[in-house]
């Protein structure tokens, strides 16, 4: 519905993904940095312009979704100065089922609508917007923009998954036929031990025989398709990207700190050999 006297305009992402969510929520709940986690939410603010020659008391913005992965949002407005334009910001917050947008195999195209009503439940003025759903493997950069790509990147990291863990299970059995000892991250206190579970975990990897293979196709032109950990050992294929994911997951998982080196059009996977040093950096 287009009303000259009244006019919205909603600063929308055109994707959200389950990873762009994860560091949405990581970046407020252990930083407090709601500045940059703003980057990845899907809706940043929306401003409702009055025109019309009276102000307007007790409105509601109703924010809808046709899709289930997203509920609804009711937005309280008090005053709509009349030739003013009020900038909401803050209640911009949503109920999304991480469990769906996880499943997500494909892209999923929704549509966004805001709906301005009076208080006496009159239309005053609506406009939709298309918003992506992105399956779980596809990157998607905040403001096409690369400032954010360690952290997004270290939401692949899956520590606890069942296949990683399994993996570590192996690396295990080759450290004790190497060493006669099993993984104790940093409490041997010893640079060089660290160094001999770095060496089984590589063993472990390399013996499941996963081969090169360029990212999964993707329809989305933002940043190339990451394999989880699970996916690569499922598959047993990766990009050099994909297995350093799957390696961090596996040093992490045994206590070790990693670190994934990004380098042009190339990845691999280190680790810090002594404890408290990635903390300092």
């Amino acid at each position: 519905m287009n009303n000259e006297k009244f006019n919205i305009t909603a600063n929308v992402s055109d994707s959200i993904s389950y990873i762009s969510r994860q560091c949405e929520i990581y970046l407020c709940d252990k930083y407090h940095d709601f500045t940059n986690s703003n980057c990845f939410s899907f809706l940043r603010s929306v401003r409702i312009q009055n025109m019309s020659s009276s102000d307007v008391l007790d409105s509601t913005l109703k924010i809808e979704f046709d899709a289930p992965e997203i509920k609804d949002s009711l937005i309280h407005i008090s005053c709509l100065d009349k030739d003013k334009i009020v900038e909401i910001t803050n209640n911009l917050n949503f109920k999304i089922d991480p469990a769906a947008l996880y499943s997500l195999t494909e892209a999923k195209l929704v549509n966004v609508s805001f709906s301005l009503f009076n208080k006496d439940n009159e239309l005053l003025v609506s406009r939709v917007y298309p918003l992506h759903l992105l399956p779980l493997e596809q990157l998607s950069l905040p403001n096409k923009s690369a400032s954010f790509l360690s952290e997004m990147l270290s939401c692949f990291v899956t520590p606890n998954d069942d296949y990683v863990i399994e993996l570590a299970g192996k690396a295990t059995k080759i450290l004790y036929e190497d060493e006669k000892n099993s993984f104790l991250g940093y409490q041997a206190n010893d640079p060089n031990y660290v160094v001999k579970q770095l060496n089984a975990i590589y063993k472990a990897v390399r013996n499941e025989g996963i081969a090169y293979m360029t990212p999964p196709a993707s329809f989305e032109k933002i940043f190339q398709r990451v394999r989880l950990p699970q996916n690569v050992l499922k598959t047993k294929q990766g990009t050099c990207l994909d297995l350093a994911i799957l390696m961090a997951s596996v040093i992490e998982h045994v206590g070790i700190h990693p670190v994934v080196f990004l380098l042009n059009k190339h990845a691999f996977v280190g680790a810090w050999l002594e404890d408290g040093l990635s903390a300092n950096t």
